[in-house]
């Protein structure tokens, strides 16, 4: 088989040409739809919210409290929300007081809501911080972290709330 060159393509194959010509092409278009997906940005408005609804110790067990933690699940948006998993991270006063896991939510249609319970553990301190810190004055400023874990997507959703809570035993 012959390769024919051309002499004003400084000496490469007419197959390297068009290989790098090809490159070049494919190289500009990604260049030029990346922003494009920037904007491509869903709506603070269509983004689902989370509340926390309440808090209340089950037990302690040695260095570890458990409480259940209720949370509420909003889907504002026009879309069905599936999620597969959600980790919560509860801090008070600026303190981690308690993380858990609540495994797969039913798949919440638009506009609708749901409400889940799911049990975290929290270390000495985090008990010491939600139980002597709370029930000595009162309700205590707190910022709720929900991170939703969905199908087909490899960064969870992260949801904040805040607010002030009160341990009930």
């Amino acid at each position: 088989m012959h390769i024919v060159t051309y002499p004003w393509w400084s000496g490469r194959t007419l197959p390297d040409r068009c290989a790098r010509l090809l490159h070049g092409c494919l190289g500009l278009i990604a260049i030029t739809l990346l922003p494009a997906c920037a904007w491509w940005a869903p709506s603070a408005e269509s983004l689902p919210r989370a509340e926390l609804l309440g808090i209340r110790e089950v037990d302690r067990d040695g260095g570890e409290t458990r409480y259940l933690v209720t949370v509420r699940l909003v889907n504002p948006g026009p879309r069905v929300l599936r999620v597969t998993g959600v980790s919560c991270y509860l801090h008070v006063d600026g303190t981690l007081a308690a993380e858990g896991f609540a495994g797969p939510l039913a798949p919440l249609p638009p506009g609708a809501a749901t409400r889940f319970t799911f049990e975290a553990r929290a270390n000495v301190l985090g008990s010491l911080k939600l139980m002597t810190g709370l029930s000595a004055r009162g309700p205590r400023p707190y910022r709720l972290e929900v991170r939703l874990h969905r199908p087909w997507s490899l960064m969870p959703l992260a949801l904040y709330a805040s607010g002030e809570v009160s341990v009930a035993k």
